[in-house]
């Protein structure tokens, strides 16, 4: 079963961090540290650091996505054979794959890598930029993409365009 300790804090994630093929074991949460054990070492990691992982890991896997815009709000994420639909709302970017329904049901947010796609195709690095700028233009549900035609559009910015300001882990 899929905790937000095993959704974040899991022995994958160690190792993508520590730049490991194997030889972790175990991670254990704590209060303010995860416990990371290996064949020949232990180490305590901040749980911060695991948080960005997460955010980071999703944002690179969403580089790979094909964001194809559906109407004003609505979207279609291509993965290898997969698609997905997503809906850009005021307060989120939601998604039908089962990463997002397991981050929502055990952390209480989600942001999948195919909602990271909409999230760069409209111009944002996080959600929470995305957010705020929603709460400055209500009336505006994907204000950038609305004169977009309905193409597929590449998932990266170009480095003309202006990045958004905000905090930068959701």
């Amino acid at each position: 079963m899929t905790t937000s300790n095993t959704l974040v804090y899991s022995i994958e994630a160690a190792k993508r961090i520590l730049n490991l093929k194997s030889g972790v074991s175990k991670v254990v949460e704590w209060a303010w540290v995860v416990l990371v054990v290996g064949k020949n070492f232990s180490k305590f990691m901040s749980k911060k650091l695991f948080k960005k992982h997460f955010v980071d890991h999703k944002k690179e896997q969403a580089k790979t996505i094909e964001i194809v815009q559906d109407s004003r709000s609505q979207f279609t994420a291509k993965s290898g054979t997969k698609v997905y639909q997503l809906e850009a709302t005021q307060t989120a970017i939601r998604c039908t794959c089962e990463d997002y329904r397991i981050q929502l049901g055990t952390i209480g947010q989600a942001v999948c890598k195919h909602g990271y796609g909409v999230l760069n195709t409209l111009g944002f690095d996080s959600l929470s930029s995305y957010i705020a700028d929603r709460k400055h233009s209500p009336q505006a549900q994907v204000s950038r993409a609305s004169s977009m035609p309905q193409v597929s559009i590449p998932n990266s910015r170009s480095s003309s365009e202006p990045r958004k300001k905000g905090r930068s882990v959701d």
